[in-house]
């Protein structure tokens, strides 16, 4: 069986369609799935097998449903613009006004 990862230059990773950070993404999901199974393979397996599919299943449809979303940096792009403040509130005003005195500037 031959995978083909088409890596070149200017060209982003592409794996199966999956793009750069969704890889990474996809192959943690897979990762989870392998460590449910093996922390759910002490009560049984007829427990610990559809557990890991499930979660195996759910990590390959949500990577693909972001990678269709967002595109290749779409994600963090939207990840960073969420992580900005809307707007900034002031606790204390005392520190912008004055409290008599001489009036600084013109």
């Amino acid at each position: 069986m031959e995978y083909s990862i088409n890596k070149g230059v200017n060209r982003p990773l592409d794996f199966y369609g999956l793009k750069e950070t969704y890889i990474f993404y996809f192959v943690g999901g897979l990762v989870c799935a392998i460590l449910v199974y093996f922390l759910l393979q002490f009560l049984s397996n007829w427990v610990a097998i559809p557990a890991a599919l499930v979660v195996a299943a759910a990590s390959y449809f949500v990577t693909y449903y972001l990678n269709n979303k967002y595109g290749a940096n779409g994600l963090s792009k939207r990840l960073a613009q969420n992580a900005c403040p809307k707007r900034i509130q002031l606790k204390r005003t005392r520190s912008l006004i004055q409290k008599g005195g001489k009036k600084n500037g013109l």
